[in-house]
């Protein structure tokens, strides 16, 4: 009786080690059948692998986009190393991007491959008008790009990416914030022979607040423009894109 249990119980024990390694076996199997997505980038004028870049490149998809509630292109660039900015209030003040410390007008910014900076201001482009409602990627390249792209680009180039539409569809959507805020966007798109195309209405309003403050040698410094009863600073914009 006793070379009985022993050799049931060594029966068990091989048979849970059978069964462990069939799971094993099976969980490796699963993880070869995943396959990354493939991240191709266009900042360097060139479409190569995201893998296959040698300059220092980050890629801000959307879904990335939609699950931090990004709203605008500060927002989303805010979340980049080697990124700062500055800006004078809150929306559609006037704001400045710094890649590695750099002017805000030594980086470029292109929208599908085209220049989007404005020549007349001191900033570049005007950063706080973009909002992330089309957006398919956000490529940033820091560090000089002038070889390929001219002066603009020393401090590194901003690509942004909208999305296609392969297949006929509608969207819109309503949102609503503090301050009074409020946005409405519509987009429809559809293959039509071997053409795509994507048409896009974008509406968004607020009342702001107030970026004034007392300064240090007055009595009421520390105090913010709102509770003192400064005037707000407004903001509202409407745009539109058609693309084929």
């Amino acid at each position: 009786m006793r070379v009985a249990k022993g050799f049931r119980g060594r029966y068990f024990n091989l048979a849970a080690i059978a069964a462990t390694v069939s799971c094993i076996q099976l969980h490796a199997q699963e993880v070869r059948a995943i396959q990354l997505e493939r991240v191709v980038v266009s900042a360097a004028n060139s479409e190569q692998d995201e893998e296959d870049v040698t300059e220092d490149i980050t890629v801000i998809t959307a879904e990335e986009i939609q699950e931090r509630g990004y709203k605008t292109l500060k927002d989303a660039l805010a979340s980049v190393s080697g990124v700062s900015f500055t800006s004078n209030g809150g929306f559609g003040q006037p704001t400045s991007i710094y890649l590695r410390g750099l002017r805000s007008d030594q980086a470029l910014v292109l929208i599908d491959g085209i220049r989007v900076n404005d020549v007349t201001g001191l900033n570049g482009a005007q950063y706080e008008l973009y909002r992330l409602d089309n957006v398919e990627r956000i490529e940033v390249v820091k560090g000089p790009q002038s070889g390929v792209w001219g002066a603009d680009a020393t401090a590194g180039v901003i690509n942004i990416i909208t999305k296609n539409s392969g297949k006929k569809f509608l969207s819109y959507g309503f949102n609503f914030g503090t301050f009074d805020s409020r946005s409405f966007d519509l987009s429809v798109g559809a293959r039509v022979g071997q053409f795509d195309y994507l048409a896009l209405l974008s509406t968004f309003k607020t009342q702001g607040f107030s970026a004034a403050k007392p300064g240090s040698g007055s009595p009421l410094y520390g105090s913010s423009g709102e509770d003192l009863g400064y005037e707000n600073d407004p903001y509202s914009r409407r745009s539109y894109l058609l693309k084929v």
